[in-house]
């Protein structure tokens, strides 16, 4: 009984010593793990605090992304929820996946030094993490890509902003004819003239050249003219005209029968001289002969 007095009084007076102050950490020091996490340790002297009043965020310093972290507080080995030993050296350790990047962050402790105070006091410090081992994109953050089998930040530009592991741009009207920038805080949108909607915006002017439209771009392309059913016409492409027939000649005289030809725009027509003017040419031949 004697010896419990004697505890609890030296208990009641060390207390006072003990939460007397302000809530100071010093002499920080970190690491960071190949599993994304990360390891704080720090000196408390001064008031007690309660673990859940000391706010903890990071920032990627490539992009300056600044993300909350969760972890816990170690004092003697021991997960605790208020830290009032003084002075004695807490450990904070953060939960698996939150420094990911291949890269430097920078971690703040913010809390309130003192009881009346309306802004909370900074206490930061700089880790160089190595990047987390990963096979895909989905074991990475968001705002980062598997790179060489590690999560590495992206660089994206100034007119894109990331967007699922990719860099996506800000500015995008989904029009295929038109050019998007992002100009001076604002979108700006310009007609692309090698672009096409329909074939009619690929027109080249030529009657021997396709104009299509594919994809949004013109595809020009020289006409082929179609083959004429009979092997005495040849066709080609003449400008201004398009398709034309003509007649072979030299094929013509090897043919015991005489055609007669019209030329036409597409395929052409043959004509061949009535029954009845064969049959009285056929006679006055017979005719002439015999004298």
């Amino acid at each position: 009984m004697k010896w419990g007095i004697v505890v609890f009084l030296a208990v009641l007076l060390a207390m006072p010593m003990a939460f007397a102050g302000d809530v100071i950490f010093t002499n920080l020091k970190g690491s960071c793990n190949s599993d994304g996490s990360a390891l704080v340790s720090m000196i408390h002297d001064g008031s007690p605090i309660k673990e859940s009043d000391i706010e903890i965020t990071s920032n990627f310093t490539e992009t300056d992304a600044i993300s909350n972290v969760d972890g816990r507080w170690l004092t003697g080995g021991e997960n605790q929820a208020y830290i009032y030993y003084s002075p004695s050296q807490v450990l904070f350790n953060s939960s698996p996946g939150q420094f990911s990047k291949k890269g430097e962050y920078e971690i703040h402790f913010l809390f309130f030094q003192k009881s009346q105070d309306y802004a909370k006091t900074d206490v930061s410090l700089r880790i160089s993490c190595p990047g987390m081992p990963c096979n895909n994109n989905y074991e990475c953050d968001f705002d980062s890509e598997c790179s060489d089998g590690l999560c590495q930040p992206l660089n994206c530009r100034s007119n894109e902003f990331i967007e699922f592991h990719q860099c996506t741009p800000k500015c995008n009207d989904f029009k295929p004819c038109t050019i998007d920038r992002y100009e001076s805080g604002r979108c700006v949108y310009s007609r692309n003239d090698s672009c096409c909607g329909e074939d009619k915006d690929c027109s080249s002017g030529s009657a021997c050249i396709v104009d299509k439209c594919a994809n949004g771009q013109c595809v020009h392309s020289p006409i082929v003219c179609e083959s004429a059913k009979d092997s005495c016409v040849t066709s080609k492409c003449v400008e201004t005209k398009g398709c034309i027939y003509e007649t072979d000649e030299s094929c013509l005289a090897n043919e015991n029968e005489k055609r007669d030809y019209l030329i036409v725009i597409g395929q052409p027509k043959v004509y061949t001289q009535p029954l009845l003017p064969r049959i009285f040419s056929a006679i006055g031949d017979f005719f002439r002969n015999l004298f």
